[in-house]
Formats: structure tokens, C-alpha cells, sequence
């Protein structure tokens, strides 16, 4: 009987090792080369890239390190990539139940049991801030702690702090959402040209206060299908035209805003499309992207002005994609038509509200779809 039981314990401890092996050989793999990372064929399936080509000295460690746990056979072989996506996904959801467990318990200081997030309490924040540490459960604590303060202190301001900008400056800022991508993902639109505040009134509590709305109701449009609630993210399309290098002039602030929005709403964002761009753009990007993690810098992709067809139409369909050529067409004008310059109100010709599909379907309906409030130029100056 005793045997048995260390037989037992020997096979349970063999598998747990097994399930970590592959996951951190997968997490490896999509860190090496985040944008087109895929899983290997099965006769190199845990290698995405052999150790001389990572840039990382730590990584040709780990890598060394898991080839060898691998060749004493303590990974037994997987029959296919379902295989090894569903223990990672299992583990992964015992992570989750782990740190929700966590935050439950008294000793653990916070308002609520649960993350309030886009406006209802789910399990997906957790999974998300789990993903943003790199699946360190202390880490993970930490930050929850930090967005609960956050919500707290600030949360219940958002609201009034954006009522008070926009009646008073409907074009503060012009980022809003516009449409859906192929997949149903919330696509958002910032044009430097339609910013109407001045690089002095860029407050960080007022900037915050507008990414947090634009944020959390561009979540409860999301129409992404069969994904669960922590694969849901928008696309952020980002119009350089008119970049004014002021608003950059103060790098801490940006920064400051950048890790309140990672702290509130990690991994929302898959791709930043930057168009309309000049060098001086690439310039700022090149002097500040080292401030960024890897995972960050891989989502932005520059498009140039003789791909800016094509671009946007792999990434929307056919009627967003025409919708954004004419409206990045139309903010590169020196002298801005005056539909642009509001563009939270309707206009006959070009709508610069967003496309006709979500102007139909969250602007022009009698009350807010679904809890979804658009920008506040919208709601507050176009009255």
C-alpha cells in the first residue's frame, strides 16, 4: 500500500511538472516573438525559436534548462496542440479560482469581493491582471489592491470630472469609439487634428477620467463571439495628422497615464494602428519605447500613407474601412473642415461621429444601447 502511494504521489507530481514544463516553454515562446507567434509542428513542438536567435541571455538559460527536463522525459509527448492549449487553459483556471479565493478573504483588504469592471463584477478582470504579471499571483494581489484604491477614491468623479470638460470643451479629446472590427471588437479613433485642448490643460486626472469612460462603454459594446470575457479587446487606431510634440513635452505624465489605464484595464487593446504619421512621430515612439514592455511594443504597427487601404481593410470591413480612409484623409487637410473640427455632432455628408453601423446602432436611438455612453462631446456638447 505504501507503494501505491508513493507511486502515486511520484505520477501526480510528474504531471504537475509536466503541465508547468509546457506552459512556461509556451509563455517563452510567445514572449520571443509576440506578433506571429504560433505553436511549432509537432516534431519541434515546445521550440518556437532555438536559443542563438533569442536576444535575451536569461531566455537561452530557460530554454537550456527546459530542453533538458524535456529530453530526461518528464514532458511526456502531447498528441496535438489542443492537447497543450487546454492544460495551459487549465492551469491557468486554477490560477484564477486561486487568486479570486485570495482576494475573498478578510485578511485581504479591499471595498468589494469581486473587480468591478465595465460596469458589472466578473472574473475577467482577475484573469487579465494574472496575464499583465506574468501569472505571479503576488503581483497579481498587488495591483488588484491598487485598482480597488483607485476605484474607490476615484471612480465615482469620473463621470462629473467628464461632464464638466466636455459641456465646457466638446472637442477636448477627440478619442472615441467609431465601430467594430471583423470580429466584433470595439474599435476606438483618436485624431491629434480634432484635440481642442491645449497641451497645458492636459491634466492627468482629466485625461484618465475620459480614457476611463471611453474605456469601460467601449466593453459593454464588445460583439466578439464565442471568445471569453478576458480574450474580449478593442482596436485603437491612432491619427497622427496635425502631432503636436507639446503634448509629449511632459514624458511622466504620459507614463503616468499609460500605468493607470495597464492598472485599471490590462491587455484591453490588441493592436495600435498609427497612421497619419511623420518622422518626427517615429522620433518620439523610437525615444520613448523602451519605457514600454516587449508585449506592448509588438501591438504597434506604423502604417504607411500608400498601405493605409489595404491596412484598413484587413483590419475592418468594408464599410469602417471606407469610413476611416476619408476621415484620415479629411484630418490631413491643413485647414480643417469645419464638420471635423466638431466632430461630435451629425453631419449630412461624412458622419465624423464613426461609422454608419454604430452611429445607427448606439447614437441615434432614443437612450443609451445596452449601457453604452458615447463620447462625451456627444453626450454633453452636442445638445
Amino acid at each position: 500500500g505504501q507503494q501505491l502511494r508513493q507511486s502515486a504521489a511520484r505520477n501526480s507530481k510528474s504531471r504537475v511538472l509536466s503541465k508547468l514544463l509546457v506552459y512556461f516553454r509556451l509563455e517563452l515562446c510567445r514572449s520571443c516573438c509576440p506578433v506571429h507567434c504560433a505553436l511549432p509542428e509537432p516534431s519541434n513542438r515546445y521550440l518556437c525559436a532555438p536559443p542563438e536567435a533569442l536576444t535575451s541571455p536569461l531566455r537561452v538559460v530557460l530554454f537550456s534548462f527546459l530542453s533538458s527536463l524535456e529530453s530526461c522525459h518528464l514532458v511526456s509527448t502531447m498528441a496535438d496542440e489542443a492537447a497543450i492549449r487546454e492544460q495551459i487553459k487549465s492551469t491557468q483556471r486554477d490560477m484564477v479560482a486561486e487568486l479570486v479565493s485570495a482576494v475573498k478573504k478578510p485578511s485581504f483588504n479591499v471595498p468589494k469581493p469581486s473587480l468591478i469592471m465595465f460596469g458589472k463584477e466578473c472574473t475577467e478582470g482577475y484573469w487579465r491582471y494574472l496575464e499583465q504579471c506574468g501569472w505571479d499571483l503576488e503581483n497579481a494581489l498587488r495591483l488588484i489592491q491598487s485598482a480597488y484604491e483607485w476605484q474607490r477614491k476615484s471612480a465615482p468623479t469620473v463621470r462629473d470630472i467628464c461632464k464638466t470638460l466636455f459641456q465646457k470643451n466638446p472637442g477636448f479629446l477627440s478619442l472615441r469609439q467609431v465601430g467594430f472590427d471583423k470580429v466584433g471588437r470595439p474599435v476606438l479613433y483618436c485624431s491629434a487634428s480634432q484635440n481642442t485642448a491645449k497641451p497645458s490643460e492636459l491634466a492627468v486626472d482629466a485625461v484618465i477620467a475620459h480614457l476611463v469612460h471611453v474605456a469601460e462603454n467601449a466593453g459593454k459594446s464588445n460583439k466578439q463571439q464565442n471568445v471569453a470575457e478576458e480574450g474580449r479587446q478593442n482596436v485603437l487606431v491612432l491619427d497622427c495628422a496635425g502631432f503636436n510634440p507639446a503634448y509629449f513635452s511632459k514624458p511622466d505624465t504620459i507614463l503616468k497615464v499609460y500605468q493607470t489605464m495597464c492598472l485599471l484595464y490590462p491587455n484591453t487593446i490588441s493592436t495600435y494602428l498609427v497612421a497619419n504619421y511623420t518622422q518626427e512621430v517615429r522620433n518620439t515612439w523610437s525615444a520613448l519605447k523602451s519605457s514600454f514592455n516587449e508585449a506592448m511594443q509588438a501591438k504597434v504597427k506604423f502604417v504607411p500613407a500608400t498601405a493605409t487601404n489595404v491596412t484598413m481593410s484587413e483590419h475592418f470591413g468594408f464599410e469602417l474601412a471606407h469610413w476611416m480612409v476619408e476621415e484620415l484623409k479629411l484630418n490631413r487637410e491643413v485647414v480643417l473642415p469645419a464638420s471635423q473640427v466638431t466632430f461630435y455632432r451629425k453631419n449630412a455628408g461624412h458622419d465624423p461621429r464613426g461609422s454608419s453601423i454604430y452611429v445607427d446602432n448606439y447614437l441615434d436611438k432614443d437612450g443609451f444601447v445596452e449601457g453604452h455612453q458615447p463620447h462625451g462631446g456627444i453626450m454633453f456638447g452636442a445638445l
